[in-house]
Parts: structure tokens; C-alpha cells; sequence
């Protein structure tokens, strides 16, 4: 599927009710958490035909990295951002964003 980077924006705005952009870093600038990111992700995968098997929720949520990992670790929930979406629109299927090489798109 392919779908212009204006239409993804307004789509990605009209669903969340707040302006997202292209710098936008989900999900730390969306305020959204649990229940709220589930449906977002619903949405989206039902919207777009996205195979999301590989998606895992816990490792982009709060909810999903506990304190002692936070302080001691370092470690803090994903992140990715619009582009990263647009591309998994094209490929059809969630991938992790380190994992970019494996879906490099050619045109």
C-alpha cells in the first residue's frame, strides 16, 4: 500500500486529536499509554492491512520497562516516528525500527 506522507499526518491527527508531524516521537509526544495505545494500534493496523505479529506493546509503553530498569538500566520504552510508519504501511508488515536494513525498500 502506498499512501502520501500529508495523508498519513492527517490520518495520524484525525485519530489522536492532536497535530502530529513528522517529528513527531511516538509514543512520548502522544501521551499515550495502556489502553489508549492499544486502540491507536488497532486502528491503525485494521486502517493500513498491517501484519503486526511481530509487534510487541510492552516494548513501547511504560507499563512494559519497570523502575529498577529505568534508574539502574538506562533502559527506557521504543520509539519511532511517522517515517518509520510510512514505511511499514509499504512493507505491509510491523518491523522494529533497528531493524531497518532487513526492510529496505527499493523503488
Amino acid at each position: 500500500m502506498k499512501i502520501s506522507n500529508k495523508e498519513l499526518l492527517n490520518w495520524l491527527s484525525e485519530r489522536l486529536l492532536i497535530n502530529v508531524t513528522n517529528k513527531t516521537v511516538f509514543f512520548n509526544d502522544l501521551g499515550l499509554d495502556g489502553i489508549d495505545l492499544e486502540t491507536f494500534i488497532l486502528e491503525f493496523m485494521e486502517e493500513f492491512k498491517i501484519d503486526f505479529s511481530l509487534f510487541n506493546l510492552e516494548e513501547y509503553t511504560l507499563e512494559g520497562v519497570n523502575l529498577y530498569q529505568i534508574w539502574f538500566k538506562g533502559r527506557k520504552p521504543k520509539t519511532f516516528n511517522v517515517n518509520h510508519l510510512e514505511k511499514v504501511i509499504a512493507v505491509g508488515k510491523w518491523y522494529d525500527p533497528s531493524e531497518i536494513e532487513k526492510y529496505i525498500l527499493t523503488e
